[in-house]
């Protein structure tokens, strides 16, 4: 009776090893189907239009809404990505704001960005007065600091990171939230070069934000993946000249302008 327990035994075992070996091969599959390094992710931009207004300009509040919506389209591979605005209906972009369409077309984001990770080219479209400029560019590294909060996006746990840029023109603190399921390091505008995608972005307490407002893991259509080719080829330093020259023409501030100043 006691020899014919031991071999039950010893199936009993074999049976539960298997089990948990299938368990965690099980495990391993389902974390590898859950990363991806492609996809397409359309965020919302929100600018907080009165928030910078400097004390002489305080009447401008009552023409212009205290916010600028718009919604930006970030098409991506493990290799590169292209940022560009999704079109959409001006009534869609500025509900409420009446008359002033015309401003808000004016400061919105008409250009797109091309990033390639394994050449570091950077190529950005940009629109000022009238003309198309290409500027061209590398990808910098740049100088995170990571920190242990996480939360949910969206169904993906995102990791915090911050770093101290320069974004519209002054310096400022940024609060980006990557999540590392999303392999590719790109993110939108000009905060990318994490160790996952970012999804959201905080800039100097809730001036400017980026959220996703939809996240597609689907291989990009190749139309998306395009990088910009029309417009006068400029570097970033001559483009930045154009600009400041011009508006000083003009007689105008840099304070409303939705200018980056690099990577």
């Amino acid at each position: 009776m006691f020899g014919l327990h031991l071999p039950i035994v010893n199936l009993y075992n074999r049976m539960k090893r298997n089990r948990i070996a299938l368990a965690f091969f099980s495990l391993l599959t389902i974390a590898a189907q859950a990363q991806t390094s492609e996809g397409t992710i359309v965020y919302e931009m929100k600018v907080n239009l009165h928030r910078n207004l400097p004390p002489e300009r305080e009447s401008m509040k009552s023409m212009i809404p205290e916010f600028m919506t718009q919604r930006m389209q970030l098409a991506f591979t493990a290799n590169e990505s292209v940022y560009k605005p999704v079109e959409e209906d001006d009534d869609d972009m500025q509900p409420g704001s009446g008359g002033r369409g015309g401003m808000m077309r004016w400061m919105r984001n008409m250009g797109s960005t091309y990033l390639n990770f394994q050449t570091q080219q950077w190529l950005e479209l940009r629109e000022f007065m009238g003309k198309k400029f290409l500027i061209e560019d590398t990808l910098k590294v740049r100088s995170w600091k990571f920190e242990d909060e996480e939360k949910n996006i969206n169904g993906y746990v995102c990791k915090k990171s911050t770093i101290e840029d320069e974004f519209m023109n002054r310096k400022v603190q940024v609060v980006a939230w990557y999540a590392d399921q999303l392999l590719a390091p790109v993110g939108p505008d000009r905060f990318h070069s994490l160790p996952g995608t970012v999804l959201e972005v905080n800039v100097n307490d809730e001036f400017v934000v980026f959220r996703p407002v939809s996240i597609s893991t689907k291989t990009p259509d190749k139309a998306d993946l395009k990088a910009p080719s029309e417009g006068k080829k400029v570097t970033r330093a001559e483009f930045r000249k154009i600009v400041e020259e011009r508006m000083k023409e003009i007689g105008a501030g840099g304070g409303m302008m939705m200018r980056r100043s690099g990577n």
